[in-house]
């Protein structure tokens, strides 16, 4: 990256304390594609910045920090979305410095990714993204709950600059369904307050997408493998869960 106006220098000394974002396998011949075409569109709060890469080294995703004054801000974007640079922003109004990484190639297997979507109030997806993964077992040490609470302010940034949602309901892998820690980071950078937050099991989520209570039993097996059934008073009941293979 060429180090106009020292911006390198800026990011190595403060933004690039962010979560790496390493793709899973290495682009093709080793070679990072080259750099994208950028479309800019004003939008009422802001400019709508499209990237298109080059063909042959077609890219899944963006890595894309933005300066507002003396803060820098992160966002994963989706390739086919255009991302919202904000024009007015209480940290130092329009942002003053954009720099665009790829970070996935397309039919990459990108690993564990946290995912959003935001919903209007007829339940029609009006804007997505991800982040990088995480699990409530974070929750147990300082360094792990450093990296939720960073991964949980990376989904905010993408999420306010699509819209303010006004209730959340979220699935955390290994969230027992007591503590209140997770949900308190996540309102605290959606600017909402905890109550509002659902804060469930991922699996229990992924069965009253599949079933309603009482209706039948839903098996995941991956690395690890777990059974669910949610009663018909609401009641979540599960069996296994620990890293291992389903037979």
């Amino acid at each position: 990256m060429e180090n106009r106006k020292g911006i390198a220098d800026q990011l190595k000394a403060q933004a690039y304390q962010s979560a790496a974002l390493t793709p899973a396998t290495p682009w093709l011949g080793n070679d990072a594609p080259p750099a994208p075409q950028a479309a800019a569109r004003r939008e009422s709060n802001g400019v709508a910045l499209k990237l298109s890469a080059a063909a042959g080294k077609p890219v899944a995703q963006y890595a894309i920090w933005s300066r507002y004054g003396s803060e820098w801000r992160f966002a994963v974007a989706p390739a086919s979305r255009p991302v919202l640079l904000l024009a007015d922003d209480a940290a130092g109004g329009a942002a003053q410095a954009v720099v665009v990484s790829a970070v996935d190639r397309l039919g990459n297997e990108r690993g564990t990714q946290t995912r959003w979507a935001l919903a209007d109030a007829a339940g029609a997806i009006v804007a997505e993204g991800s982040v990088a993964g995480m699990s409530a077992t974070q929750m147990g040490s300082t360094a792990g709950r450093d990296a939720v609470r960073g991964i949980f302010a990376m989904l905010a940034t993408q999420v306010l600059a699509a819209g303010q949602p006004v209730r959340v309901c979220a699935g955390l892998t290994g969230f027992d369904g007591v503590s209140t820690q997770a949900a308190q980071m996540l309102a605290e950078v959606l600017k909402i307050t905890p109550s509002v937050i659902s804060m469930r099991n991922d699996v229990e989520i992924a069965y009253l997408d599949s079933f309603a209570p009482g209706e039948g039993y839903l098996v995941y097996a991956g690395t690890g493998s777990i059974a669910a059934w949610i009663d018909t008073n609401g009641q979540f009941h599960r069996a296994g869960g620990r890293g291992g293979h389903a037979r």
